[in-house]
C-alpha cells in the first residue's frame, strides 16, 4: 500500500466530510517519522486456530482437535514500535537512555535469512542492539557490547 493509495483515501475521507480513520492517521505518522529520521513498524496481533490434523474440504478447512492461539505482543503494547536515533550530548552523560534491542534466536544449525541479517544491520547502524543469538552466553556478550554505533572503529 503506497503513498498514492493513502493520498486518495485521505482525499476521499475529506471530500465526504468524515474524519480520518485510525489506520490512515497511523500511516501518516509512520511516514512522517521516517522523514524525521525515526523508524516505526506496525505491530500486529491476532487470533487463529490450530489443531492436530487439517482436512481440506473444497473451499473449507476442517481442523481436528482444534484450539485457539493468540499471537502478537502483550496487552497495552502500542500500535507502532521502532527507534529514534539521538546524539548523546554532554548534558546527557550519566543519564539512562533506553536503547532499542532485538534478537533473532537460532539453533546451532539455524541459518538467518538475508532479511533477518539486513534488519540486524539496520538496527545496529541506527544505534540499537541487535544480534543473531544461539545461546545465553551470546546474549550476555551482545548486551555487554552495547550498541555497535558506540564502539570505536
Amino acid at each position: 500500500m503506497g503513498r498514492s493509495y493513502l493520498d486518495r483515501s485521505i482525499k476521499e475521507t475529506k471530500n465526504s466530510g468524515g474524519s480520518l480513520k485510525e489506520s490512515n492517521i497511523q500511516k501518516l505518522i509512520m511516514i512522517k517519522a521516517s522523514q524525521l529520521g525515526a523508524r516505526l513498524f506496525r505491530i500486529n496481533v491476532g487470533t487463529g486456530w490450530t489443531g492436530d490434523k487439517f482436512i481440506k474440504q473444497g473451499r473449507d478447512m476442517l481442523i481436528k482437535n482444534y484450539r485457539p492461539f493468540k499471537t502478537g505482543v502483550p496487552k497495552g503494547y502500542h500500535d507502532t514500535s521502532g527507534w529514534t536515533p539521538i546524539e548523546i550530548t554532554q548534558d546527557m552523560v550519566g543519564k539512562k537512555v533506553a536503547v532499542f534491542t532485538m534478537f533473532e534466536i537460532k539453533t546451532s544449525k539455524g541459518k538467518p535469512s538475508p532479511e533477518q541479517l539486513n534488519f540486524e544491520a539496520v538496527v545496529n547502524e541506527a544505534g540499537g542492539i541487535s544480534a543473531i543469538l544461539r545461546s545465553e552466553q551470546e546474549l550476555e556478550l551482545a548486551l555487554a557490547r552495547g550498541p555497535l554505533s558506540l564502539l570505536d572503529e
